[in-house]
């Protein structure tokens, strides 16, 4: 650790940036763990706002990109999302997560999507980004951040609007990062501030006698 994070700790002040990761945030299709789920289970960390509709893990049409094992893709029903409604539908399918403990200004979500036929738009807690997934042959970015203001202490929504034009449909999405600073971790106080002007004004006045020694 260099001399100034060493001064920084004796005078008991916070040392800045470290985020920690939201673990209550779950790709599509897998379990508690982590782990893919059986084709035809039901997935317990995304709901359907429509009532009673319940979201399953569904196994990939061949047309699909592969969500690389680390998610599955889910729909209204086990034949490849084929059977609901005819095949014509659009769904919000939405995912619940916690961030207690957490600055919600902090909250930094990035990951890939892809929808048949098409990801409409995601939601934070009912705020619209205008993200949209236009295929399913590949995977489409989107990125999330709390300087949106969207992201609130404690419990938080994520809404993924898709739709199925008939045939196969499903979604899936994979999060590749999901941190948030604690949430001790704000603005410092004034009296943090004058600390750490003292600090640093110490730690300048032993750097200038040390290199006086050396001449």
């Amino acid at each position: 650790m260099k001399t100034g994070s060493l001064l920084l700790v004796s005078l008991g002040l916070p040392l800045f940036g470290f985020a920690g990761t939201i673990t209550t945030l779950f790709n599509t299709g897998v379990d508690s763990a982590g782990a893919p789920l059986a084709f035809g289970s039901i997935d317990p960390h995304y709901t359907d706002t429509l009532p009673g509709g319940t979201v399953f893990a569904i196994s990939p049409n061949a047309a699909w990109v592969s969500p690389g094992g680390s998610a599955e893709y889910i729909a209204p029903d086990i034949s490849q999302g084929a059977a609901f409604s005819g095949g014509v539908y659009t769904l919000d399918y939405v995912t619940s997560f916690d961030l207690t403990g957490f600055n919600p200004s902090s909250v930094l979500i990035n990951g890939l999507w892809s929808t048949d036929n098409s990801g409409v738009d995601i939601f934070v807690n009912g705020h619209s980004t205008g993200m949209t997934s236009p295929s399913f042959t590949s995977l489409t970015s989107f990125a999330l951040s709390g300087g949106s203001g969207f992201f609130t202490s404690g419990a938080n929504e994520l809404d993924f609007r898709w739709s199925n034009a008939g045939g196969p449909g499903g979604l899936a999405v994979i999060f590749s990062l999901a941190t948030a600073d604690p949430a001790s971790q704000g603005v410092p106080e004034p009296a943090s501030l004058f600390l750490l002007g003292a600090g640093l004004a110490t730690l300048a006045v032993a750097g200038q006698r040390y290199r006086s020694r050396q001449r």
